[in-house]
């Protein structure tokens, strides 16, 4: 118990000196045990990019993506599905990018 109030005690204090964004690595050695701590802040996602030449955009994960972002937007998914099945890719890729490009970012 009096290791980890140690530990935590000079855990805040590196936080509080260096910060929350950077990233912190301290070695602490107690009883010839070494414990190496790293912790870095989340960046907050700005915006969500879907790169269609890699495995996010075959026509099954683009329709995965089109089920969870419809569902977080109430949208009929099953309209939405039968637009996207009812030509090619580039119909598909072009159904996607209506319903869905003011929120997400489309790359080849």
């Amino acid at each position: 118990m009096l290791f980890w109030m140690r530990y935590l005690k000079k855990l805040r204090y590196y936080i509080k000196v260096f910060g929350e964004a950077r990233k912190l690595s301290y070695i602490y050695d107690v009883n010839n045990d070494k414990i190496r701590v790293m912790i870095r802040s989340k960046k907050p996602q700005s915006e969500i990019v879907i790169d269609l030449t890699g495995p996010d955009g075959n026509a099954f994960a683009l329709l995965a993506y089109a089920k969870r972002y419809a569902q977080q937007l109430d949208l009929d998914f099953n309209q939405i599905k039968d637009e996207m099945t009812s030509g090619d890719y580039e119909n598909l890729v072009q159904v996607f990018d209506n319903y869905f490009g003011e929120f997400i970012i489309l790359e080849r």
